[in-house]
């Protein structure tokens, strides 16, 4: 169970440099794993003394944009009833969401029809869930209801 320690009381752990960092002033308050480290996470102080939170093994996230579709209602009925459940199938899936594109941030008419994000423990696993015969059969599934653009980033969820 993790518990909240104070960043000073946190013991400084030689390393090179951490691959993702967060840092906190000494005295704020961290979340620390049960003997300050987990397989996922641990914290440590900076040289500087700061508190430095980093990932040993890094969560990604790959997010897949669709433009407009030729026919946006059987893209999206193909989608929900026919691709998600296959999505859900992929070994090693720890997030997904999916949905229409509703606006910009600014309030303007969206580029995108829809967004897809998908969450995978590291890279290695994403790789892996796609090379599987579940995410095979996604893959192929993919021509069933694409026909506009369509744009996909893995990037590292801290």
């Amino acid at each position: 169970m993790a518990r909240w320690v104070r960043a000073q009381q946190v013991r400084a752990r030689p390393r090179t440099r951490p691959r993702a960092v967060r840092h906190a002033a000494p005295g704020r308050r961290i979340l620390e794993s049960p003997g300050g480290r987990s397989a996922r996470s641990w914290a440590w102080l900076h040289d500087l003394g700061r508190a430095v939170i980093t990932h040993g093994r890094m969560s990604v996230k790959i997010t897949i944009t669709f433009w407009a579709p030729k026919d946006p209602g059987a893209f999206e009925r193909h989608y929900v009833e026919t691709h998600a459940p296959l999505v859900n199938a992929l070994p090693g899936l720890r997030a997904y969401e999916y949905g229409r594109a509703l606006t910009n941030f600014d309030g303007s008419p969206p580029d995108a029809f829809w967004v897809v994000s998908l969450t995978f423990d590291d890279v290695d696993a994403m790789h892996a869930s796609f090379a599987s015969p579940a995410g095979q059969k996604t893959t192929a599934d993919m021509a069933n209801f694409i026909t506009g653009p369509m744009k996909s980033v893995v990037s590292e969820v801290v």
